[in-house]
């Protein structure tokens, strides 16, 4: 499969989705030398995991209950991007302090699109700053009316 493909793959809204996506990593990856490590929060379709990993400075830490999700499966191996993908399978707010813990260098870019409820995402937030670089972006995904408080 080739990113095209992945593309033409996707709805319109989805295809908007991704280019914004990838607009903000190639931003955020000529602020921070060397790699750039995305912190994603939900990864379900694998939508923003190939949208952030089709940048080649971007090698991707991966929190999700779990990857086994078929499309997620199909998109990564497709792509063949795997192998710059860490999955840390688990709920984000077991997963994030124990990053903060472990990991020394922090995040570039940071996407949160785990649990929509009010509380987790506050949560996420609050996990995710003490893990962003500071230059650094983080991104929150369905947040507004759908999403009452978030």
């Amino acid at each position: 499969m080739t990113y095209d493909d992945f593309l033409a793959e996707l709805k319109p809204v989805d295809r908007i989705h991704v280019a914004f996506l990838e607009k903000i990593t190639r931003r955020t990856a000529r602020r921070i030398k060397g790699k750039l490590r995305v912190l994603e929060i939900g990864s379900q379709w694998g939508l923003s995991t190939c949208a952030f990993l089709h940048h080649p400075k971007v090698v991707l830490f991966s929190v999700d209950l779990k990857h086994n999700y078929g499309e997620y499966l199909r998109r990564t191996e497709g792509l063949g991007v795997r192998h710059r993908i860490l999955e840390l399978k688990g709920d984000s707010h077991d997963v994030l302090p124990m990053l903060r813990r472990l990991q020394p260098a922090p995040f570039g870019l940071i996407y949160v699109d785990g649990d929509h409820a009010v509380e987790s995402v506050r949560q996420d937030l609050t996990n995710g700053q003490a893990l962003i670089h500071p230059s650094g972006v983080m991104i929150l995904d369905d947040v507004g009316e759908m999403f009452p408080g978030v």
